[in-house]
């Protein structure tokens, strides 16, 4: 079940109230030429700026005087004729009395949300300046004076392409809701465990209550116009709601025209102390597009809430919950260029990075319990910021987080950037070791102790002891420079040699070495080779060497 919680203006099935600059609007009641209830309002406008509007609410039910000022306006027309967005084919109209002003919102190349018969709807962002982007045309008055607090008739305009041919209508407004910015226009609730909510059946919500916020314009492909929330706020009923293999794109825009201001597209998953919430959603791509619309995931309350093979992509901030011993993971989700994510202690594995809009960090780590319950984190650079910004001192633990494409110490584009004033403790288990930039009285401990092992071996795979085994770098990066020697030790009677070495940040994914080994003291026959290059890993080095026989008996080493 769904729920529209935007607030209805006009529903477009009584013509009192409605007036216009071009011809006298009617009331339509045809099929095909209505979208919502029994009827929309109809008038013909020429190929010069024209609108139609209302001074009333539904049904004639009386004049209105509205505070728009952080507002969103929707409204549905049917108009094939209107010229571009950049030259204000579709307008929305405000007015309050004196000021009327339509604001170009999109046109035949920003189309809102296409709907059946030939339908679409449309938004204003009220709150955003004129020229953010797009125009406007003044019908009566200015826009500057225009008092969006009092406003007092919403309606369409348009500038077409061509005059309509004869006296016969060419456009048609249906109804007109709004919604406070920040608020939610959707609610998907309902649905038992044995039998939860889908899109199709809020897809089919949306068309048969003429709602023109949610559309399926392929199988698996959904589009959404209105901020949504999934849940139940305040005790009402219990909510489940799942979905696999889908398509989700977040139109922040009209599709091209003209957006709403950033923040006014929150989605979120939310639950109350009473009913049961599940969320349950695998494989599904999660795209913004235009203003980007923002998750939030962080509702206690929600008593079941797993993603797994999901995909954000051009996303705002997305928050998640505190881990709580219930069924809530992210398993294998990938977030591309999306602003910073907070995962809060959410139980996490397998999440990916790619890139992120928010220089500081792809995650925000603020308190030292969040990476308990988090591994496998791979970051990759987009070539610009850091992975992870921590901003509370103490110790945290890495278990199996990649770092690929970041910057060297101390620069803008290192892994993690400390910004806690204080001391950080870094203990890596599997995975690399990120480089680190140090804010204002911060310092970073990074504890990356991976084992180094060499078995040396003679022509006939025999152990050889008291062979010195030396590692030495080949390259020079973070505290190492070339000709360091790692390891300078004997092998043992297993022929084996083992230390535990500090892996850096620095060294990438490896670090170019040499292993040398001889023998100790002149033998009757001499053992030495040399094995160049070797690579240290996060994960160790682990060479075989099957030393070379000297028959220089009298050689010394």
């Amino acid at each position: 079940m769904s729920v529209d919680l935007r607030t209805e203006l006009n529903d477009g099935d009584n013509v009192t109230g409605f007036a216009s600059d071009g011809n006298t609007p009617a009331l339509n009641t045809l099929t095909g030429q209505r979208y919502e209830g029994t009827g929309a309002i109809d008038s013909q406008h020429t190929n010069a700026n024209e609108h139609m509007w209302t001074t009333q609410t539904s049904g004639g039910g009386g004049t209105f005087s509205l505070d728009l000022s952080d507002s969103t306006v929707y409204l549905m027309v049917k108009d094939n004729l209107v010229d571009t967005f950049a030259n204000g084919g579709l307008q929305i109209s405000i007015g309050d009395g004196t000021d009327d002003i339509g604001y170009n919102v999109g046109g035949n190349d920003a189309v809102g949300l296409s709907l059946s018969p030939f339908y679409n709807t449309w938004k204003l962002d009220v709150s955003q300046a004129v020229a953010t982007p797009g125009g406007f045309n003044a019908y009566t008055g200015s826009e500057a004076a225009l008092d969006q607090t009092a406003i007092d008739r919403v309606g369409v305009g348009t500038l077409h392409l061509a005059k309509a041919q004869g006296n016969v209508a060419n456009i048609f407004l249906d109804r007109i809701t709004y919604i406070a910015n920040g608020s939610f226009g959707l609610r998907i609730n309902g649905g038992t465990v044995g039998t939860p909510e889908t899109m199709n059946d809020v897809q089919g919500d949306d068309a048969t209550n003429g709602w023109g916020v949610v559309n399926q314009p392929a199988p698996g492909q959904f589009n959404f116009f209105a901020p949504t929330e999934w849940g139940e706020p305040a005790a009402n009923a219990d909510a489940y709601f799942t979905a696999s293999g889908e398509q989700w794109f977040l139109i922040g825009d009209n599709a091209g025209g003209r957006p709403l201001g950033v923040g006014n597209f929150p989605f979120r998953v939310v639950g109350n102390a009473t009913d049961t919430v599940s969320f349950v959603i695998d494989s599904v791509v999660v795209v913004g597009v235009g203003t980007r619309a923002t998750f939030d995931f962080s509702s206690v309350n929600v008593n079941t809430l797993q993603l797994t093979g999901v995909v954000f992509t051009n996303i705002g901030a997305i928050t998640f919950a505190p881990h709580v011993v219930t069924a809530k993971k992210l398993q294998d989700v990938t977030f591309n260029d999306c602003d910073q994510v907070y995962l809060d202690t959410m139980e996490a594995d397998g999440l990916v990075f790619n890139g992120t809009t928010d220089a500081l960090g792809a995650i925000l780590l603020d308190t030292t319990a969040q990476t308990a319950n988090q591994t496998g984190l791979a970051f990759n650079s987009d070539g610009a910021g850091h992975a992870i910004y921590i901003t509370q001192a103490g110790t945290y633990d890495f278990v199996d987080f990649e770092f690929n494409g970041f910057g060297a110490d101390a620069t803008t584009d290192a892994a993690v950037y400390n910004n806690s004033g204080g001391l950080v403790t870094i203990n890596i288990s599997g995975g690399l070791s990120p480089t680190v930039r140090n804010g204002a009285g911060a310092s970073t401990v990074i504890n990356n102790q991976v084992p180094l092992s060499v078995l040396v071996l003679d022509a006939a795979n025999l152990p050889l002891q008291n062979i010195r085994v030396a590692i030495v770098a080949e390259e020079t990066a973070g505290t190492i420079t070339t000709e360091d020697v790692i390891l300078n030790a004997l092998s043992d009677i297993n022929g084996e040699v083992s230390i535990l070495f500090s892996f850096e940040g620095a060294f990438g994914t490896g670090l170019q070495v040499s292993v040398r080994g001889r023998s100790s003291s002149p033998p009757a026959t001499r053992y030495e080779n040399v094995f160049s290059p070797q690579v240290i890993t996060a994960s160790g080095l682990t060479t075989t060497i099957t030393m070379r026989l000297d028959d220089v008996a009298d050689d010394t080493n």
